[in-house]
């Protein structure tokens, strides 16, 4: 149902040698699964846990991003690279900027985790990033790709 309804929307046609990538499927349909299923399901319990921290703050606002680059995506919506190249831009340095910080005082298991924690969530917008810049079905069904 959600592939049907984005091939009706895309802004771009698909080639005539590759029209399988017209619309929500793939890698792209599970970043979506993954934005706005697994993304609040794992992350909105576990900032509402333990004492209120910038750190929270940030994270809420994270995953209200992701959450909306997710939607953006399966309504096919024209600003869709505009807001992911902002939230990517902006997860980025804010993985980078916690890791320098918590770098220069960590001496607890607490501090070894977090910036381990922050490290993997580096690596996955990375990977996702580098997904949106080379995607043939991403500059199909958006007109480009990402940058």
């Amino acid at each position: 149902m959600l592939h049907k309804f984005a091939q009706q929307k895309s802004f771009s046609q698909a080639s005539p040698a590759r029209p399988h990538l017209k619309g929500i499927g793939g890698w792209l349909a599970f970043y979506c699964i993954c934005q706005l299923i697994i993304n609040p399901l794992v992350t909105i319990p576990r900032l509402l846990n333990g004492p209120f921290s910038a750190w929270k703050v940030l994270g809420f606002a994270l995953a209200a991003s992701a959450f909306a680059t997710g939607a953006m995506i399966v309504l096919l919506h024209r600003k869709t690279i505009q807001m992911l190249t902002a939230y990517f831009v902006t997860t980025i340095a804010i993985q980078v900027g916690a890791i320098i910080i918590v770098s220069k005082s960590v001496d607890t298991a607490a501090g070894i985790l977090f910036i381990n924690n922050r490290l993997f969530n580096l690596m996955f917008v990375l990977g996702w990033a580098a997904y949106f810049f080379f995607s043939e079905r991403v500059r199909v069904n958006f007109g480009r790709n990402l940058l």
